[in-house]
């Protein structure tokens, strides 16, 4: 018996080496049949039915973990917001792809999306070599997913079959050459870590940084980046995720994009928390469907609902806590501006660790730039004792004075020194912006 003028090919408008892990990476099954109403072996409709089988190629030194590659078509029946999928790789079993006339004519069954590939004269990649204005052309996209590093070699089959629903003979078999895609993780995340004393132990209270880089020659672009947190031996996550501080966008190839995990998000230390990435490809559409700016009808072939966006996740390491300083931290405590002439609060601030309660002697000295009475008045007790109480970093005021700035623009404040049997502390260098006076001040000198 004659042979269908039936061929195949699998067009890939991204290169197949740059696939990422988690994305769905989309090749194109271009089926022709050469002189479609030229008399063609058929004596009723036939139909068009696609397999596909995976072998994976594990890299060596990649991460085992996640989802083997799986093959995909796209469901045309659904209408959700998001694309809907039908497994392609089932084993003994294939999908129905297009109805084939009885005079040739490839069309797509509506159940699988595909598109009449007269349709898409625009793009000559669609028309392969010695297709004519008389040959039937079908573009059927497939979508490849994994979720791990590794090679992925697809076989796809296609076979006519004699009946609408493939219940008669088997009138052709083409396979297609093996396509080897290569997936490589897209992202890579890595935590600051803070396992150095802090004065005062208020690391807690700091947001936790983390950077992503793009590892791949092509940009993505941040959908969402959340930490998630799981129970240990749970099934689900124990929380609300916590999106993370900063603004998503575009990611470069091999550039960083820096974050925060707000504070405080991974305090249980009976649950195990992830860092989840959604990002999808810069340009998708315009990389994978190239044809939908080129339709030769002018509208743009429907492809229902937007591509689900790739995800990976990374384990957040438990912070190391910081230990409290053994050694008393001293600070002053004040308002930001001033104004001439206009009494200035400052409280000196005790933080750290006393073990037990103690008495300490305060002095109020002189600021490094050498600004003395000049600059300002200090009325309080610049020399005292007080007693400190024994505990474990929370703040203690141990004394106030008040100082009354004489002029305005930039003040640096006296530092507080405190001293007591085992140790002694000077606080850091401080400073206020001093406003001109509300009303001219004149100053008179003593009698």
């Amino acid at each position: 018996r004659a042979s269908l003028p039936l061929r195949a090919e699998a067009w890939m408008p991204v290169d197949p080496s740059s696939a990422l892990v988690s994305e769905l990476f989309v090749l194109h099954v271009v089926v022709v049949i050469d002189g479609a109403g030229q008399g063609l072996p058929l004596r009723s409709p036939a139909s068009l039915w696609v397999s596909c089988s995976i072998q994976t190629q594990e890299d060596p030194d990649a991460n085992k973990a996640g989802a083997q590659p799986a093959a995909f078509v796209l469901d045309a029946t659904e209408g959700s917001s998001c694309w809907s999928m039908l497994p392609l790789e089932q084993q003994g079993k294939s999908i129905k792809a297009a109805d084939l006339t009885a005079d040739g004519e490839l069309r797509p069954t509506g159940g699988v999306f595909a598109v009449d590939g007269t349709r898409l004269k625009g793009v000559s990649s669609f028309r392969p070599k010695g297709a004519d204005k008389t040959s039937s052309v079908l573009v059927m996209p497939v979508v490849v997913r994994s979720g791990r590093d590794c090679r992925a070699v697809l076989s796809l089959r296609l076979e006519a079959r004699a009946g609408a629903e493939g219940s008669g003979r088997l009138l052709q078999t083409t396979v297609l050459p093996n396509a080897t895609l290569h997936f490589r993780a897209a992202l890579q995340v890595s935590f600051d870590e803070r396992a150095v004393a802090t004065p005062g132990g208020r690391a807690s209270v700091l947001p936790r940084r983390f950077s992503i880089k793009a590892l791949t020659p092509v940009a993505v672009q941040l959908r969402r980046v959340e930490a998630v947190q799981f129970a240990l031996g749970g099934d689900g996550p124990t929380l609300e995720p916590v999106p993370a501080l900063g603004s998503l966008g575009k990611v470069a190839p091999g550039s960083l994009h820096v974050l925060a995990l707000p504070p405080g998000t991974d305090k249980d230390l009976e649950a195990a928390s992830v860092m989840s990435i959604s990002f999808v490809r810069d340009g998708f559409t315009a990389a994978f469907f190239p044809w939908a700016a080129t339709d030769a009808a002018g509208a743009e072939p429907s492809i229902r609902g937007e591509p689900p966006q790739a995800t990976t996740e990374w384990p957040i390491p438990k912070e190391a806590q910081a230990p409290v300083s053994e050694t008393p931290y001293v600070e002053l405590e004040h308002a930001p501006t001033g104004a001439v002439t206009e009494p200035l609060q400052v409280k000196v601030i005790v933080r750290g660790r006393t073990k037990f309660a103690q008495e300490v002697k305060v002095r109020v000295v002189q600021s490094d730039t050498g600004e003395g009475s000049e600059r300002f008045f200090i009325s309080g007790p610049t020399g005292t004792q007080t007693i400190l109480l024994g505990r474990n970093g929370d703040r203690q005021v141990c004394t106030t004075f008040t100082l009354v700035p004489l002029r305005s623009g930039m003040l640096t404040l006296p530092r507080a020194h405190l001293s007591a049997g085992e140790w002694e502390a000077t606080s850091v260098a401080s400073s206020v912006f001093v406003f001109p006076a509300a009303q001219q001040v004149v100053m008179r000198s003593g009698a």
